[in-house]
């Protein structure tokens, strides 16, 4: 989940700047983390919302327009999109890798410190973890679209 939460800012950013990625995904991590337990969340949240901060600051440096001062600097220089693209791209992927990296870190101290030593999973199992995570899913969005309609409801 932290793969994914951190790497949605870092590709957004290269899009809809590093600002409006921090602004649409923090709350979703916060969010997300609100359902875990106190171990997980105390161990990750304050880890994923700095790394995702990191990790929208680092994707917007790829493209003119995920970053204002990239703007600035291709039409000051004159660099056309694909130049831009094309310089900036070994930066950016050192960066992706770097953060790769210290996810699969922080990945391993955190199962280290949280999970007991288990038995394999048998298939029986491993069916009921998928069928748990769907029914997450299910249940995240499910309350994310009660909140959102009390929000608009107390608006008007």
């Amino acid at each position: 989940m932290a793969l994914i939460l951190v790497f949605l800012c870092f590709f957004s950013s290269m899009l809809i700047t590093n600002d409006v990625a921090l602004i649409t995904f923090v709350p979703f991590t916060i969010t997300l983390m609100g359902k875990m337990d106190v171990h997980t969340r105390k161990y990750w949240m304050y880890r994923l919302i700095v790394m995702q901060t990191i990790a929208a600051n680092l994707g917007s440096m790829f493209t003119p327009i995920g970053n204002p001062q990239n703007l600035y600097l291709s039409g000051k220089t004159g660099l056309s999109f694909g130049a831009f693209l094309s310089l900036m791209l070994p930066y950016t992927a050192l960066s992706g890798l770097l953060l790769l990296l210290w996810i699969m870190a922080a990945s391993q101290k955190s199962h280290a410190l949280t999970t007991p030593p288990q038995k394999m999973h048998t298939r029986h199992q491993l069916s009921d973890i998928s069928k748990n995570s769907g029914e997450l899913t299910v249940y995240l969005i499910r309350s994310e679209e009660r909140r959102v309609g009390k929000e608009c409801r107390s608006r008007w």
